[in-house]
């Protein structure tokens, strides 16, 4: 992997292996010893700005995990990973003040709640405030000629 001081995220030998728990029970031999899980295999990845990035694979191809390794949520076995210019082992707090996720599965977000609702709360639960700004006079992504539309559902059957 070539070294870009501009790349806004680069992986350099990213491995993540997941070791199962091991059950003991007193005097019982341990219970379930599986092998060793490997996420991710010396992945490298450079991302500039500017650029979109999609992650595409079957289910335990390690998306997730690269993601949340992004996020600084669970750390790597192996590599190095920088974001912005931050180490995700040594400048954590760099990191997630530029990075943030939630995923569907899990307890990110409440379902109950809006977007905007979400956010709104999850700022507030970090100290940042309950203002949501005002949104832009522009749509997102209208200067590269792209602008977002909302399809409504349609639940008329086929003629």
């Amino acid at each position: 992997m070539k070294h870009d001081s501009e790349a806004i995220i680069e992986v350099s030998g990213l491995t993540k292996v997941f070791h199962p728990l091991l059950l003991r029970l007193r005097l019982w031999p341990p219970i379930r010893r599986q092998a060793p899980v490997h996420a991710l295999r010396e992945v490298d990845l450079t991302v500039c700005p500017g650029e979109v990035l999609g992650l595409l694979g079957t289910n335990g191809a390690g998306n997730p995990t690269l993601l949340k390794i992004l996020a600084t949520l669970i750390l790597p076995t192996s590599g190095r990973v920088t974001v912005g210019g931050h180490d995700v082992v040594r400048e954590v707090d760099g990191v997630k003040a530029m990075v943030g996720l939630a995923s569907p599965d899990e307890r990110s977000f409440y379902w109950r709640l809006t977007g905007s609702q979400n956010l709104e709360f999850f700022a507030a639960f970090h100290g940042l405030g309950t203002e949501v700004p005002a949104p832009a006079s522009t749509p997102c992504g209208s200067s590269s000629g792209w602008t977002p539309s909302i399809v409504p559902s349609v639940s008329t059957p086929p003629e």
